[in-house]
């Protein structure tokens, strides 16, 4: 069981990005002795408010004068990795500790933004919600360093691109993560 605090990229569905700065709680079991598999769940909350100046466009190509209106937009972010960590250190008495790790991020993005006139007598308040899923192949590194018994303090890069692109333009995004990680019946 690990508690990591985490900053990273992850790649969105339809071409854009989101990034990820969160706690990340984390299961692990070992199924051999140098090789463990982990699921981990993050979730982010993003509230950004801005005001801007609306002019529209009408039928006979006019610009027109829309008025001050304010957005705010809140963006959540759900990112569950299940990864395979593989040991490289072959002798398991060591206090530091070498690992390769390997798998896949559900990536989940539910964003809200609210439009509203400014200093007008319209109410009229424009409200859109998109959500978008997205599967992410991870591959990266990690290193544990053993403090006491069962104790150690992590910490791990890795890289998500996404699997299936419908535009085929999303690079490869960085995540560091760093924290504790406490092994229940570890060796002593």
């Amino acid at each position: 069981m690990s508690l990591q605090g985490s900053f990273g990229g992850y790649p969105e569905r339809y071409g854009s990005a989101t990034n990820v700065a969160t706690l990340t709680p984390t299961l692990g079991w070992q199924v051999l002795p140098r090789l463990g598999v982990q699921a981990g769940a993050a979730l982010d909350t993003d509230v950004r408010a801005r005001n801007f100046y609306l002019y529209t466009v009408d039928e006979y190509g006019r610009l027109v004068d829309g008025g001050d209106m304010a957005s705010r937009v809140r963006q959540r972010t759900l990112v569950v990795p299940v990864l395979a960590r593989y040991t490289l250190t072959k002798r398991a008495e060591r206090r530091l500790q070498f690992d390769v790790l390997g798998g896949g991020s559900l990536v989940h993005v539910a964003l809200r933004q609210r439009i509203t006139p400014i200093g007008t007598a319209s109410s009229q308040t424009s409200e859109t919600t998109t959500t978008s899923n997205s599967l992410c192949m991870t591959l990266g590194g990690g290193a544990r360093y053993t403090v006491w018994k069962g104790l150690e303090l992590t910490a791990e890069a890795v890289l998500n691109r996404q699997i299936v692109s419908p535009n085929r333009m999303h690079k490869a995004n960085p995540n560091l993560a760093a924290g504790l990680l406490y092994r229940f019946g570890s060796r002593g």
